[in-house]
């Protein structure tokens, strides 16, 4: 019988101790799976959308809430900035391209996001080299006249506000611009995949980021188009034109910035023509005092470098719960020893030698270690699996849980799989703690424990 035979048959031998002792192993391998590979999907998606949008403009305050609202849409939105910022950013010779984003309303959980036909050209990136592309329908109709014409009106509105009482008006017309304009909307992948909604749907937002009350007069949205799913925030938006946002009663009044009496808009990516513009410009943007501008990369680099310590110490918490486990089925084994002395000198008196005893106790903690590892590496991928839509609701982003992660092992040797890795460590730590168990076996005197017990 080979050596492998002989562990399994021994392990047959005693399967509810088997099961049980792989079972804790599987559990700790699982936690430590689910860490390593979800904290590594962060990163490479927070670094990702970082680095796919270079500059961001938005109001004074945190960067990272800035990044976070724009990027991610999570939090909430810091604030507005000035209308005429983002005119400036459009038109400057530095600047390839300019989008405006402005948000507050909500569909059935998902943000809205109000803004021009900018984001369906080939140079808005939410990830590198990559465009946003349609995969059933159309961009929505964006008309900048009559946007320009919104802005206009409100500010007229704003300065008529502002006059003292008994000013003459300047006899515009302030009228009602939702009835002269196309509402239409294109939504994320996943938007559509959990509403249900198809090309000519119609679709009503609701004012609040968390859903909150609705607007007070009925605007509806046709939609007309659905984007190709990006593994983005992107996926969980509704993008409607910007005009139709400032159409709403209720954002027309919280559209002035007091301050200016000028029109506001929550933020504005900003693709420049080359990165050292946007080195030299960055310094002077921010020492204004109507914006700030941000670099997306490096806040992200920030926030992960904080997170970055937290992820080590779960990591070391799960690390820590393997440890144990193995540790407990070392301890089975060797409770389970003064049982099997008589079996092992049996071994030992038709041949075994020492060595092999030692090694048949040690085989038997890396077998049952190794099997809890192949339980618990699968168990921990389909955890991320079944937690992805919570992450990509909390965090922004659609964790890949068959993702590869490898592993480095410094700058000289090449990079492993983790699961690899998993195995090596697994097997290394289970044999040392197979060996008190196997010093005992041994040890086992065979004229002692050969004749059987009275």
């Amino acid at each position: 019988m080979s050596f492998f035979a002989l562990v399994m048959r021994s392990l047959a031998a005693r399967k509810t101790s088997t099961l049980l002792t792989a079972l804790g192993a599987a559990l700790g391998v699982a936690l430590v799976a689910a860490v390593t590979v979800l904290g590594r999907e962060v990163e490479t998606s927070y670094r990702n959308s970082g680095s796919g949008f270079p500059m961001i403009l938005g109001p004074k305050g945190s960067p990272m809430q800035l990044v976070l609202n724009t990027v991610y849409h999570l939090d909430k939105s810091p604030g507005l900035m000035p209308f005429r910022a983002y005119e400036e950013m459009r038109d400057a010779r530095w600047v390839r391209l300019a989008v405006p984003y402005a948000v507050g309303d909500s569909f059935r959980g998902f943000r809205v996001v109000g803004t021009t036909d900018a984001i369906f050209n080939e140079r808005f990136t939410p990830l590198p080299k990559q465009p946003l592309k349609l995969a059933v329908g159309r961009a929505f109709k964006h008309d900048p006249n009559f946007f320009a014409h919104i802005v206009d009106d409100l500010r007229k509105k704003a300065a008529a506000t502002s006059r003292p009482s008994g000013a003459k008006d300047d006899g515009h017309d302030h009228h009602h611009h939702h009835d002269d304009m196309p509402a239409e909307a294109v939504v994320g992948a996943t938007v559509a995949k959990e509403l249900g909604l198809s090309i000519g749907a119609k679709i009503e937002p609701t004012h609040g980021v968390e859903g909150g009350k609705d607007h007070k007069h009925e605007h509806l949205w046709t939609l007309t188009g659905i984007l190709a799913p990006t593994g983005t925030a992107i996926d969980r938006l509704v993008f409607i034109n910007i005009e139709s946002f400032f159409a709403i009663d209720e954002h027309q009044g919280g559209a002035i910035l007091p301050e200016s009496g000028d029109v506001g808009v929550s933020a504005v990516i900003v693709y420049p023509v080359a990165a050292t513009q946007r080195a030299i410009m960055m310094p002077r943007l921010n020492k204004r005092s109507d914006i700030q501008a941000v670099s997306p990369s490096e806040t992200i680099r920030n926030l992960l470098d904080i997170v970055g310590n937290v992820d080590k110490v779960l990591l070391l918490e799960a690390a820590l719960a393997v440890v144990v486990a193995i540790l407990g089925t070392a301890v089975a084994i060797y409770n389970l020893m003064n049982e099997r002395l008589r079996e092992i000198a049996i071994l030992r008196a038709v041949g075994a030698r020492r060595g092999q005893v030692l090694g048949l106790v040690v085989g038997e903690s890396v077998v049952v270690a190794l099997m809890g590892t192949a339980v618990g590496l699968l168990l921990g991928r389909l955890l991320i699996f079944g937690i992805a839509d919570h992450v990509a609701k909390t965090a922004g982003f659609v964790p890949d849980a068959f993702a590869p992660v490898i592993i480095s092992l410094g700058d000289t040797l090449p990079g492993l799989p983790f699961e690899v890795v998993a195995v090596l460590a697994v097997a290394v730590v289970a044999a040392l703690a197979g060996l008190l168990p196997a010093v005992k076996a041994y040890r086992t005197q065979v004229a002692r424990h050969l004749s059987p017990p009275t």
